[in-house]
């Protein structure tokens, strides 16, 4: 169960930056699009909140993993 932890902290930490900044990108390109019709502008707040939740998921993922680490090795000593 750790190492899939493991595993999926490392593809959100990764693939949240990821798809935000090609959701960015898509909506850069949309804004000086003509006749977008202001679709540009309304990716910009979804990709920063994937940026966002990409990077808290992993990150408490990631720590969780090392928390359990850290008690193991607690037991481990005593």
């Amino acid at each position: 169960m750790k190492k899939f932890l493991s595993v999926v902290a490392t593809i959100a930490l990764i693939g949240g930056p990821v798809l935000a900044g090609v959701t960015l990108l898509i909506g850069v390109i949309n804004i000086f699009t003509p006749r977008s019709g202001g679709l540009g502008f309304m990716l910009i707040v979804p990709a920063l909140y994937l940026l966002f939740a990409g990077l808290l998921i992993g990150g408490v993922l990631r720590l969780l993993v090392s928390i359990d680490n850290r008690l193991e090795r607690l037991e481990a000593r005593n």
